[in-house]
């Protein structure tokens, strides 16, 4: 969504474009997903290692 919008004031000749922002909210965009994907890893194995021990009891 962002490189369309840094596209659009490239061509229409509004706002400011920079190089940079494409690349840069491309860098966050992986980063905030990669820290999204590491904390639902960390969640399901917390609940399977709970239900596990509560199958146990």
């Amino acid at each position: 969504m962002s490189f369309i919008y840094e596209m659009a004031q490239l061509f229409f000749k509004f706002g400011s474009f920079d190089t940079n922002d494409p690349i840069l909210n491309t860098f966050g965009g992986t980063i905030g997903y990669l820290l999204i994907m590491i904390g639902l890893l960390l969640f399901k194995r917390n609940i399977i290692k709970n239900h596990i021990l509560n199958l146990k009891k």
